[in-house]
């Protein structure tokens, strides 16, 4: 196995990142309507408070000066740290769906984006959470406001660029290691939240205390008393829903938000190029194809030393790999699927029967686990069945597409019009979404295998727009070749080996070596029109694979 492809591997999987946006910083700005209500919300609440003053100052000055101090001295104290405990309504960044999101209702893209990034963040703060069970709750804690900040800004600005959500996920994966950094440094511990939360009650204490002191003084006007604090009232909830106090907090704040943002953004750019960097030497689709290669011959060969079989008694042999439970899949465009794990099955046909066994591949190490191995005779197959779920196109004119025979006009004139559009290959005008192959034998045993699971693949060519290059479908030649010989071992049963043999012995007459099945060639006459030498060699013979009345190619199948 090469040295490098345990630490290689795992980048096929990973998705492109996206390139970082910068969070945008709102600046403090009120429409018309914010403005109205925090004009009119100002000039309640100063009235209220003014007539209130006059009417406990008109009895006891004393006690207007004390609760005066009381009410506006705590009532200053709530205004500096209520801001910091209430980020959700203060913070200049998108921490939450904004309005009109919320007013026109999530579409279903953007939904499925909020879920991806929630499980997301959700999954990467588990993951990096203490092991210890004291500790554990306290980290989740801890990094509740950033998670769900983090969730909220990158929905909000990401969820209507386009991006794939799972390009972000670099990005989620980078917060949290910020995070476990500063917590292991006690930089995420903030050491003065219950100091501002011991403020923020001890402010609210002082002005309820405030109004205690001064309400007695006022009963003596019972209704300019009911009316002061009705306009104090409905001024404060004015103002409120007028975010005046959003208003001021943000303008005296923004512009220390908008140099940690800055700061923040340089951070998420450079992390971003130190991914990219890591994902340079991502292996190309043909490097893990040959992998994959090397492996089918190492599992060949371990499948032949488990049964004790020599080259020379595998007469010929068919590779299965099927997805493993619980893998990661990619693939590149126009190729075939790849997976972090596969279950390999390994056919060996040998003169007395089959020897199959199946295989845990872990593809990035290369370790093989839980064999499982099944001998049988081949008239004990009962059937073989393959199951197949696609679409076939018609090649642009309202005719049958008819098996190409040598005699077939239909076939002659559609590969003459397949010439003129470019040479298109047959098997573009087809493609698999489900492959299943089942084989069947005659205890009642069934060997059950899902070669080909496409559908991810029409979902992610549908998804890419009218734009997108014309449809081809990856290369499974493999694949038909292995099905087209179990078939035809199910169905010969044991006259397939003689066939088999029958086309080693013409293989090794043959003067020219191996030939590749095809018509017979004409005799051409030489110059000046004399007949060819009658004992010269004349086309090389067809090789049969073992099928009736059929020809094809190559005697093992990887």
């Amino acid at each position: 196995m090469d040295k490098d492809r345990e630490g290689r591997v795992w980048k096929f999987f990973e998705p492109v990142p996206a390139e970082p946006l910068k969070v945008p910083v709102k600046w403090p700005a009120l429409k018309p309507p914010q403005w109205t209500m925090a004009f009119w919300g100002a000039i309640m609440v100063v009235a209220g408070l003014v007539l209130s003053a006059v009417l406990v100052t008109s009895v006891s000055w004393r006690t207007a000066t004390v609760s005066g101090i009381l009410i506006f001295g705590f009532g200053s104290l709530v205004g500096y740290v209520g801001p910091e405990m209430l980020p959700v309504r203060y913070t200049p960044s998108p921490t939450r769906d904004s309005k009109e999101s919320r007013r026109r209702g999530p579409s279903p893209e953007r939904r499925w984006f909020a879920e991806h990034v929630h499980r997301t963040v959700q999954r990467q703060y588990e993951k990096r959470a203490p092991r210890a069970a004291l500790r554990r709750p306290l980290w989740m804690a801890a990094t509740r406001r950033s998670r769900t900040t983090l969730a909220n800004e990158i929905i909000e600005v990401y969820s209507d660029t386009g991006i794939a959500p799972s390009r972000i996920d670099w990005l989620i994966a980078w917060h949290a290691e910020d995070d476990e950094r500063k917590w292991a440094a006690g930089k995420i511990k903030d050491p003065r939240r219950l100091l501002r939360i011991a403020s923020l009650l001890t402010g609210v204490l002082g002005v309820v205390v405030g109004w205690y002191v001064a309400l007695p003084k006022m009963l003596w006007a019972p209704v300019i008393a009911s009316i002061a604090l009705a306009w104090l009232i409905v001024g404060m909830v004015l103002l409120v829903a007028g975010q005046a106090d959003v208003h001021i907090v943000r303008r005296y704040t923004h512009r220390a938000w908008q140099a940690a943002f800055d700061e923040r953004f340089a951070k998420e750019n450079e992390a971003f190029e130190k991914r990219c960097e890591l994902l340079r030497n991502r292996p190309a689709d043909a490097e893990m194809a040959r992998w994959l290669d090397f492996d089918k011959f190492y599992l060949k060969s371990l499948a032949m030393n488990q049964y004790g079989l020599g080259n020379r008694e595998v007469i010929a042999h068919a590779f299965l790999a099927e997805a493993a439970p619980n893998c990661r899949r990619a693939r590149v465009s126009h190729g075939p699927s790849r997976f972090s794990a596969y279950t390999i099955w390994i056919f060996l046909l040998t003169g007395s029967g089959v020897r199959q066994m199946a295989v845990h591949l872990d593809f990035p190490t290369g370790i093989v686990k839980d064999p499982q191995r099944r001998a049988f005779r081949y008239d004990a197959l009962a059937s073989a069945q393959t199951t197949e779920l696609g679409i076939r196109f018609d090649d642009g004119r309202r005719e049958r597409l008819l098996p190409p025979t040598p005699a077939d006009g239909n076939a002659q004139r559609r590969d003459e019009r397949e010439a003129e559009r470019g040479n298109e290959s047959r098997s573009e005008k087809s493609f698999v979404f489900f492959q299943q192959f089942q084989l069947s034998l005659v205890n009642g045993q069934n060997i059950l295998i899902t070669v080909e699971n496409l559908e991810e693949w029409l979902l992610r060519r549908v998804s890419e727009g009218r734009n997108a290059s014309p449809l081809k479908m990856p290369d499974t030649s493999d694949l038909t070749g292995a099905l087209s010989i179990l078939e035809a071992v199910a169905a010969d049963g044991s006259a397939w080996i003689t066939r088999a043999r029958a086309r080693r012995r013409n293989a090794a007459s043959a003067p020219l070596g191996r030939w590749s099945p095809g018509p017979p060639l004409p005799r051409q006459e030489p110059s000046g029109g004399l007949p060819t030498d009658p004992r010269a060699p004349g086309p090389p013979p067809r090789f049969d694979d073992g099928r009736q009345g059929g020809a094809s190619g190559d005697q093992g199948v990887r």
